[in-house]
């Protein structure tokens, strides 16, 4: 059975969605299979008759909103007045990365999607510490310690000694403290941790392919 907008794959087997509605189209990314679409199915959200009748210049964008349909995987996307839910996960996505550390990439991506920004660093943290061990550095250390044997044994690019400097900082409070980090800290150490993942293992497995 073929995907058709009416469906969402759920446990192998095909849902069908009922009582879809035409709606505004809209261009999104997917949250679930990251593909950039424009979308005019879903779920109208009814908004109050004043809406209609505003002067207030931006009302005709306020009548695009509803939970938008995916054309390619079903997923349903809530759209309204340029915010989305759930957002789109941050960062590459991997092939050749360990199943167990990409899965912890990922779920910090998720965090990254929801503004779940103190969970980004905390993960990507325990990926930093992971790598440095996997490179026979000791364990239970400080997370300074492991950036800094990252970048010692040439883990690290030496272009990326800026990167470093702010990673030790967006990291390397102590285990007890309680700090809320930033969106900004989040997507630093995000991307930094991304730029490891591929230099560690995606461009070793690709270059294994091509020989």
């Amino acid at each position: 059975m073929g995907q058709e907008i009416s469906q969402i794959k759920i446990a192998g087997d095909y849902a069908r969605w009922t009582g879809i509605q035409q709606m505004p189209s809209l261009d999104y990314v997917c949250w679930h299979c990251n593909t950039e679409i424009s979308s005019n199915e879903g779920y109208r959200l009814a908004l109050p008759h004043s809406m209609y009748t505003s002067t207030d210049s931006s009302y005709p964008d306020m009548l695009k909103a509803g939970i938008y349909l995916c054309h390619r995987c079903g997923y349903p996307t809530f759209l309204l007045d340029g915010k989305q839910i759930p957002g789109v996960p941050f960062g590459s996505s991997f092939e050749h990365v360990p199943d167990m550390v990409n899965d912890v990439y990922n779920e910090a991506r998720d965090c990254y999607s929801v503004n779940a920004f103190t969970a980004v660093v905390l993960l990507c943290r325990k990926i930093l510490m992971h790598i440095a061990v996997e490179q026979n550095a000791d364990p239970d250390r400080s997370f300074k310690y492991y950036v800094d044997y990252l970048e010692d044994h040439h883990l690290i690019t030496v272009t990326s000694q800026d990167w470093v400097d702010r990673i030790r900082k967006v990291g390397n409070e102590a285990n007890h403290q309680l700090i809320q980090n930033t969106q900004e800290e989040a997507k630093y150490i995000l991307t930094f941790t991304s730029m490891l993942l591929t230099t560690t293992y995606e461009y070793p497995a690709m270059e294994k392919e091509l020989n």
